[in-house]
């Protein structure tokens, strides 16, 4: 099981429309999937700026394998 991540973002502005359940189950299982692949670090970014909201995981472990890319939004 990955370390507990330790998140810390500034307050941003707006809202994002959606129901909130899969909203949390989206945000969680991109910070799960990145705190599983990172050697050391995960970085989250949340920003706002004219309606739009953008929040970026990144992890700084080996990443996605290219010919694996267009699949790494299917289904399971």
């Amino acid at each position: 099981m990955p370390a507990p991540l330790d998140v810390d973002l500034p307050p941003a502005g707006g809202a994002v429309a959606g129901r909130p359940e899969h909203l949390a189950r989206a945000v969680r299982n991109l910070m799960e999937n990145a705190a599983r692949h990172a050697r050391q670090a995960v970085t989250v970014t949340l920003r706002s700026d004219a309606g739009h909201a953008e929040l970026v995981v990144a992890d700084d472990g080996p990443g996605i394998d290219p010919a694996a890319r267009g699949r790494g939004v299917d289904r399971f």
